[in-house]
């Protein structure tokens, strides 16, 4: 138990090796998951801690850039589906961070995975 003993070079997610040591939300990593209608090439919001974006649309096309409150930059890349009831998955990518940022573009995904079609309906629509 002695290799388990808290000093100075021990970092708080190496506790979780030693039985009985749990870490409190306050010294975890916590992520946020932003919430846009329509996602544009600026986010009024940073990049760090931000594991996903869901969006209902976008215009951003693959290699676009977007940028962050903060000037940072990711780059929007667009994977087409390869398998049959797969969808397209959107990433933000950067060179130099280890995360990537997905994107859930919903108007897309409802239609891939569930033939879900939104369009503008007149007064003489039928339901």
């Amino acid at each position: 138990m002695s290799s388990c003993r808290l000093n100075q070079r021990h970092k708080l997610n190496q506790l979780d090796r030693c039985s009985g040591w749990t870490l409190t939300i306050q010294q975890s990593k916590l992520f946020y998951v932003e919430l846009k209608f329509t996602l544009s090439n600026k986010l009024n919001h940073s990049f760090d801690n931000l594991n996903s974006i869901v969006c209902w649309d976008t215009r951003i096309k693959h290699d676009d850039v977007i940028t962050d409150i903060n000037d940072n930059e990711r780059v929007m890349h667009i994977v087409e589906p390869i398998k049959e009831n797969d969808y397209t998955k959107y990433f933000l990518d950067n060179a130099r961070e280890v995360h990537r940022i997905q994107v859930f573009v919903l108007k897309d995904y409802l239609m891939e995975k569930f033939k879900i079609e939104f369009r503008p309906r007149t007064d003489k629509t039928t339901i």
